[in-house]
């Protein structure tokens, strides 16, 4: 039996699409080939393109938010710092700063230029704004010290109650000379 490919047909009886193309007749799938790997294709698919990570678009042809340039690099600026990157096909990643905040990825303070990016995740800074930082640590060292305060209470309440332990607490002397003047009072008879 002679096997022939009539356009984009195969098979014994030319009723499968080759690969790329989809439906009844065989309709080459529109996929950009830079966005997408894969559609949908066979006599019983629908076409659907299946993008890539970072692309978009019902072809896969657009980058989606946050995605730049011909390949969709994903974005690098600063979440903190930044109010948007320059994405889409045509963009160039570069970073729009909010106010008060400096450099490529929008990751320094003007006043300072001390970095605000802490960590990096996915090749992604995560921005952290240094007030935050020094909010924690204020919060870190009230809890300390309420820690420290109660315990002080706990051993001063637990002391008065415990007449070994009171010598250990400040009390009031009475004046020597107060003493005195009680002795020299002569009783009433």
């Amino acid at each position: 039996m002679d096997v022939t490919v009539i356009l984009d047909f195969f098979g014994v009886t030319c009723n499968q699409c080759i690969a790329g193309f989809f439906g009844q007749n065989c309709i080459a799938c529109a996929c950009d080939t830079t966005g997408s790997d894969s559609c949908n294709d066979g006599r019983a698919g629908n076409g659907a393109c299946t993008c890539n990570v970072g692309f978009g678009g019902t072809t896969c042809q657009n980058c989606l938010l946050g995605y730049y340039g011909s390949n969709c690099i994903a974005c690098a600026c600063d979440s903190t710092g930044s109010l948007s990157c320059a994405d889409g096909k045509n963009g160039n990643g570069a970073c729009t700063c909010k106010a008060g905040y400096t450099g490529t990825l929008c990751n320094s303070l003007i006043n300072t230029g001390v970095p605000t990016t802490a960590l990096i995740v996915n090749n992604q800074p995560q921005g952290v704004d240094g007030g935050i930082i020094a909010l924690l640590i204020i919060i870190i060292i009230l809890l300390v010290l309420g820690i420290i305060a109660g315990i002080i209470v706990f051993f001063v309440m637990k002391n008065k109650k415990n007449p070994a332990l009171s010598k250990y607490l400040p009390t009031e002397k009475k004046k020597p000379q107060q003493d005195e003047e009680l002795n020299n009072i002569a009783p009433r008879d």
